[in-house]
């Protein structure tokens, strides 16, 4: 008799547990569910909103580009004109820098919403709104920093244009593709790749930088610096 009811006693305890567990999974199911729902909302929304932004940004620079040059097609001398130009110049760094902060903005959403165990997204919304100034300048950072590592890159790929593509007009080698547009080509793609690699590298320091942003106390650089320094302990 007391084996029975030690047995009796050790399967209620059993299926105890399993109840426990089976409700823990069941709350977790369900909390996952609702965080993604409104995650997949988030991001739609998100990437409507960077869409208008930058249709809107890409049309005004190309619209800025042929009113300068006055005609339909693009030659070479216009895209230096313009590449030069103060308007040139001043879309170089607001588009990526205006492409960075709307990732980052998403991603501290989608972060605040992780980290929240209720996933408040309006509440998320307008602590990334709150920390926009701090996103803007963490971008504004990177930005210029990644445009100064990828000058070099440029310089390189402006004397090869210069070199061997300046002698005519672009739209003569798209249709023609003589020899040395093709050796252009090849010197392009080995420059694209250690652009890329140089991106890489800086991605893979600043990697930690914005959720240290977010959830820790501390300026812009220290939470760059410290990114920096445990990307720097992931590579050795």
């Amino acid at each position: 008799s007391n084996r029975a009811l030690s047995g009796s006693g050790l399967s209620e305890e059993l299926v105890a547990i399993l109840t426990l567990l089976y409700k823990h999974l069941v709350l977790m199911l369900y909390v996952v569910f609702v965080k993604l729902r409104r995650l997949t909302i988030l991001q739609f929304w998100m990437k409507f909103a960077s869409m208008l932004l930058f249709s809107t940004l890409i049309g005004a620079i190309f619209g800025a580009l042929l009113a300068a040059d006055g005609s339909p097609a693009i030659g070479n001398s216009a895209l230096l004109e313009f590449m030069f130009s103060g308007v040139g110049l001043l879309s170089l760094l607001i588009v990526p820098l205006a492409y960075l902060v709307v990732i980052y903005l998403e991603h501290s959403c989608i972060l605040l919403v992780l980290a929240d165990p209720k996933g408040r997204v309006t509440e998320a919304i307008l602590y990334a709104l709150c920390h926009l100034p701090r996103i803007i300048l963490l971008a504004l950072i990177q930005t210029t920093v990644v445009l100064l590592c990828l000058a070099p890159f440029v310089a390189v790929a402006g004397f090869i244009y210069w070199f061997l593509l300046s002698d005519a007009d672009i739209n003569f080698y798209l249709a023609n593709k003589p020899p040395k547009f093709l050796i252009a080509c090849l010197l392009g793609f080995v420059l694209l790749f250690g652009m890329l690699t140089v991106l890489l590298w800086l991605l893979l320091r600043w990697f930690h930088a914005l959720p240290r942003l977010m959830f820790e106390s501390g300026s812009v650089v220290s939470a760059l610096h410290r990114s920096w320094r445990q990307g720097t302990s992931w590579n050795t």
